[in-house]
């Protein structure tokens, strides 16, 4: 697998462009961006439709617990893989100290009341409103 290095890639366009809420929308996908999540991800693989793992090897393996998921993520041969150049992984991604790894989620057009009644079900709504709101000293609740 070629790593790949430029911002005119469509991969590299694609996921950038998911930052946008028109665009998650339109593409009916997100990303999920660190290690634990991903890895948790992974575990879950039934119940969540991943597109795609992308990932830089220049930063997952500086980090804590990286070259784990780096040997689960390149032995699973069931997912599709895209590998980065650290300057394109930290380009693409809204984070400013990405961990090297996201996974590219479809989004489950489900009602909640068949959510409801899944065994395994997590629930995210928005995240980045929760941090900016931390960031300005505002409180709030975490359910």
């Amino acid at each position: 697998m070629d790593t790949i290095v430029s911002k005119s890639n469509e991969k590299v366009k694609y996921i950038k462009s998911l930052n946008d809420k028109k665009f998650r929308q339109k593409y009916n996908a997100f990303y999920i961006e660190g290690i634990k999540v991903v890895e948790e991800l992974l575990d879950m693989e039934k119940a969540i439709d991943i597109l795609f793992i992308a990932y830089s090897k220049d930063i997952l393996q500086t980090l804590n617990g990286g070259n784990n998921l780096l040997r689960k993520i390149e032995n699973n041969e069931k997912i599709e893989k895209v590998k980065f150049s650290k300057e394109i992984f930290e380009y693409i991604t809204d984070t400013k100290s990405p961990q090297g790894i996201l996974a590219v989620v479809k989004i489950n057009p489900k009602s909640l009341d068949d959510i409801i009644l899944e065994e395994d079900v997590i629930i995210l709504d928005k995240i980045q409103d929760l941090r900016k709101y931390r960031d300005n000293n505002t409180q709030c609740r975490s359910f």
